[in-house]
């Protein structure tokens, strides 16, 4: 392999992850803003975690974030 040939390869790669990582991070945002509906609602951190197939410790860490009710109590800051 060619010095050329692995920069491209790497650059390949490298996008490819960012991609992953942007379906992701969408993914888990599409998550928060459905917890959010539930907190709304005062379902409690359990029942969300199992519906959504995610930790009973996210659900909380997402609810104890003291930003106001509904959907952008939990929209991400960064």
């Amino acid at each position: 392999m060619t010095c050329l040939d692995y920069r491209v390869h790497r650059h390949h790669e490298v996008r490819a992850r960012r991609r992953t990582v942007r379906r992701r991070r969408a993914s888990r945002e599409r998550l928060r803003l459905q917890a959010a509906e539930r907190f709304a609602r005062d379902e409690p951190s359990m029942t969300i975690a199992r519906d959504l197939r995610i930790s009973v410790r996210s659900v909380q860490r997402w609810k104890g974030t003291g930003k106001p009710e509904g959907p952008e109590r939990c929209a991400r800051t960064g």
